[in-house]
């Protein structure tokens, strides 16, 4: 039984989706983390 090869650009696909989902957790970070500044200075 031949394992199933996992290609290249699936892995790439794998990986640009990943990047872009912790793109989005810090981006969503630096935004509570201005609120908070915000609430705190106001």
């Amino acid at each position: 039984s031949s394992q199933p090869r996992i290609s290249f650009q699936h892995f790439l696909r794998e990986e640009m989706a990943f990047k872009s989902v912790y793109q989005l957790v810090n981006q969503i970070k630096k935004d509570i983390q201005r609120a908070k500044n915000l609430l705190l200075t106001d």
